[in-house]
């Protein structure tokens, strides 16, 4: 959210995450327009695009979406994300960098790899937006979608079940 606000968007925070704080910042008081008009989104599909973690918009025409991996399960994000149309905007997951083979785990199951590479998702880690955030007074959009990533499988394999009996 305060990147999208250092970039000169609107900041729509997930009805959720509203109540929350982070480095004593309440959430709900990072929200630009309280009730925005989703533009180009059919009305229907606003109480689901109201639940999305984070949306950089400009007056309801939503520019990017992100979606937190730690509040939010992949196809959940995936779902809530098909509800607004392309319109050219870029769809982010946040995740922790521990997670990264999982994410590519998932990403091998034919549905969710379908609407990821349908819907252009990208993928961000904590670190890296954190990072992005202290170095950066002005946000060049340019350089900030450098920082999306698509994870890589883990080195480290899974245990067989007959190693514990």
């Amino acid at each position: 959210a305060l990147l999208g606000e250092k970039a000169g968007f609107d900041i729509w925070i997930g009805k959720k995450e509203q109540s929350e704080t982070y480095s004593k910042i309440k959430f709900d008081s990072l929200i630009s327009i309280k009730r925005p008009t989703w533009r180009f989104v059919n009305t229907m599909n606003w109480d689901r695009v109201d639940q999305i973690d984070v949306i950089w918009h400009e007056q309801g025409r939503i520019a990017f979406e992100f979606e937190v991996e730690n509040t939010t399960a992949i196809t959940d994000a995936i779902a809530r994300g098909s509800n607004i149309p392309h319109n050219h905007l870029k769809r982010v997951i946040v995740i922790p960098k521990e997670r990264e083979g999982l994410l590519s785990r998932k990403m091998k199951d034919p549905m969710i790899n379908e609407n990821i590479v349908k819907d252009e998702w990208k993928f961000i880690f904590y670190q890296d937006l954190e990072d992005f955030l202290s170095k950066n007074k002005k946000i060049n959009l340019l350089e900030f979608e450098k920082l999306f990533k698509v994870p890589k499988e883990s080195k480290q394999k899974q245990n067989s079940l007959n190693i514990y009996l």
